[in-house]
């Protein structure tokens, strides 16, 4: 079954997504993922109606699309925020607030730099990087003991 749906409307899929994203490769990729989606939730699409599991499908299709878009939109403020000077106004605390940076791994310069200054909360840090929002929290807060314990010795 799921081979024929593949067959009569993969093609439909990836013309529709990429009607909705302007992206054919990014289509093509998030049907590939939406069937083998399919693949692994075979015996729940073979008790839907033929209707009902090509709507399954494209739905899955649109989300891996919508989810692709998503973090790859995310990836890009990233980077982009990330290269963007600490918000400080007086040279004495950039330079202080430099230094703090530098005692820093690059993990948890990284974190600080996305959640203090390119704003991101910890769940969207934990999608960036691929790790769980908690785990997030808990690098941040070893960062910021760190960056207290440098700015005590001095």
């Amino acid at each position: 079954m799921l081979e024929e749906i593949y067959r009569q409307n993969a093609e439909g899929f990836v013309k529709g997504l990429t009607r909705f994203s302007r992206d054919r490769e990014a289509a093509m990729d998030a049907v590939q993922q939406a069937f083998l989606q399919g693949l692994r939730h075979r015996e729940t699409l073979e008790g839907l109606a033929g209707g009902q599991a090509r709507a399954w499908l494209y739905t899955a299709a649109k989300n891996a699309l919508t989810d692709q878009k998503r973090r790859q939109t995310r990836l890009l403020s990233v980077e982009a925020d990330a290269e963007l000077p600490a918000p400080v106004e007086d040279i004495e605390d950039r330079l202080l607030l430099s230094g703090l940076m530098e005692a820093l791994s690059d993990e948890q310069r990284e974190i600080v730099q996305m959640r203090y200054f390119a704003g991101f909360n910890a769940s969207e840090i934990g999608k960036a990087l691929d790790l769980p929002a908690a785990t997030v929290r808990t690098k941040l807060r070893a960062a910021l003991v760190k960056m207290r314990n440098e700015l005590n010795k001095e």
